[in-house]
């Protein structure tokens, strides 16, 4: 696969990825991952508890997998 292909396959992922989320993974996908936020400022900025943060964190992370799992079986 070339690099371009796998730049492609990447974006289509996170695509499907945001059209999946619910509300608080959003938050968590395009704050930690694109903006480089702290878990810590994810949390002052949207009050909520650190734990909400990871759960938000886990239940994209469970998308993501499956995402990709369909991704390669294709």
């Amino acid at each position: 696969m070339t690099e371009q292909e796998t730049h492609w396959q990447l974006t289509a992922l996170l695509t499907e990825l945001l059209v999946q989320c619910r509300p608080g993974e959003r938050i968590y996908l395009t704050e930690f991952f694109f903006e480089e936020q702290t878990v810590s400022s994810i949390m002052r900025r949207h009050q909520v508890s650190r734990r909400t943060v990871y759960n938000w964190r886990a239940s994209l992370l469970v998308k993501a997998h499956k995402l990709y799992q369909q991704q390669t079986t294709n």
